[in-house]
């Protein structure tokens, strides 16, 4: 049996290289995408109002971070609140809305030592994006009648000299990842926990 060949090698080969070569060039990296928080329906309590609180620390953002992001995580969570938890204002109590973290911290990273350092592109720092909340329904007295927390972070490294809106764009990359996360488990603590006051 004779095999056809294409400039020395066997035609089923070549065919086989060129569909592989094929697949690869028609496809890009894979970026993973966070879930959009928005895109999710709302979570509607049957409660009267709700009710905001910010429990963070005054610190609780690196001075360095502050302006480096388009919104600040605290600024965020309020934003996903607005979006996903509502009330029937039909029901008798309140649902609280405690934020309890929403921190951007900085990490200084050691740098290649010597003459190498010179020629490597070293990631200098660590931002670790920290998001909490807790909700808590409670009565018009006050009473408590069930609550659900939850708690979610994100972390990048960003090399020296990086340029500022690549920088920006990054950051605001990290607090979408940490929000979609605790967006996420809110979600199934609420199911879980708070069954009883959903709609």
């Amino acid at each position: 049996m004779r095999c056809l060949r294409l400039g020395g090698w066997p035609a089923p080969l070549v065919l086989a290289m060129a569909l592989l070569l094929t697949a690869c060039a028609g496809r890009g990296p894979y970026v993973p995408t966070p879930r959009a928080a928005s895109a999710d329906a709302p979570l509607v309590f049957r409660l009267g109002a709700m009710e905001w609180r910010d429990d963070t620390a005054a610190d609780a953002v690196d001075p360095g971070l502050r302006g480096a992001f388009s919104q600040l995580p605290g600024d965020a969570l309020r934003d996903w609140a607005a979006r996903r938890l509502q009330v029937t204002a039909a029901g008798p109590g309140r649902l609280r809305v405690i934020v309890t973290d929403a921190s951007a911290v900085r990490t200084a990273l050691e740098g290649t030592p010597g003459i190498k350092g010179w020629f490597t592109r070293d990631q200098a720092e660590r931002v670790t994006v920290t998001l909490a909340v807790r909700l808590e329904a409670v009565r018009n007295d006050a009473s408590p009648v069930a609550s659900a927390a939850a708690q979610a972070s994100a972390n990048r490294t960003f090399a020296e000299k990086t340029p500022e809106a690549e920088r920006r764009a990054g950051l605001d990359a990290l607090l979408a990842n940490a929000l979609a996360a605790l967006d996420r488990e809110i979600e199934a603590r609420v199911r879980a926990e708070m069954a009883a006051v959903l709609q």
